[in-house]
C-alpha cells in the first residue's frame, strides 16, 4: 500500500502592530525661563502681641544705659539655637546670612529665654558676600512657627 504523503504546516505567527514610532523631543536650544511666583493671597491674622506687649510682628527695644553690675535682665540661649546659627553660617560661607532668634520672657526671674533660631530668606544682591537684606515675605512664616510653639520674635542674628 502506498504511504500517506505528510504535510508540514508552517506555524503562521499573527501579525501585532506596532505603535508609531515616537518622534524624539529636541532639546530646546533656550531654557524656558522659571514661572513667576505665585502672589498667594495671605490668610487675615491679628495682629500679634510683640516683645513686652507690642503690636507688631517685630518690635525693636531702645537701648538703654545701665551702670555696671544693674543690668535689669539676663539672656539664656539654647545649643540647640547656637548650633543652628554656627551650621547656617558654614553652610553660607560665601554670602551672608540671617535669621530670627525664637523665645519667651520669664518675667518671674527677669530672664530672656532665646530657645530656636530659625534661617530666613535673604534678597538677592551683587554685594552678597558683604551685606545682607531680609525677605520681607518670610517674616509672617516665621511668626506664625513661633507662635505655635508659644514662643515670639526676641531677636535676629547674621553674619560678617
Amino acid at each position: 500500500p502506498p504511504k500517506p504523503k505528510v504535510v508540514k504546516e508552517k506555524a503562521v505567527k499573527p501579525k501585532v502592530s506596532k505603535p508609531p514610532a515616537k518622534a524624539k523631543k529636541k532639546p530646546d536650544p533656550k531654557p524656558k525661563p522659571p514661572p513667576p511666583p505665585v502672589d498667594r493671597p495671605r490668610r487675615a491674622r491679628k495682629p500679634p502681641r510683640g516683645f513686652f506687649g507690642a503690636t507688631s510682628d517685630l518690635q525693636m527695644v531702645e537701648c538703654e544705659r545701665y551702670e555696671e553690675g544693674e543690668q535689669p535682665w539676663r539672656v539664656t540661649c539654647s545649643f540647640e539655637a547656637l548650633a543652628l546659627m554656627d551650621f547656617h553660617a558654614h553652610l553660607s560661607s560665601d554670602t551672608e546670612i540671617i535669621g530670627f532668634l525664637g523665645g519667651v520672657w520669664d518675667s518671674h526671674n527677669k530672664t530672656l529665654k532665646v530657645q530656636r533660631a530659625l534661617p530666613a530668606r535673604r534678597l538677592s544682591s551683587a554685594d552678597a558676600g558683604v551685606e545682607v537684606e531680609l525677605d520681607p515675605a518670610c517674616v509672617p512664616e516665621i511668626v506664625d512657627a513661633l507662635e505655635r510653639d508659644k514662643q515670639r520674635v526676641v531677636g535676629w542674628y547674621h553674619s560678617h
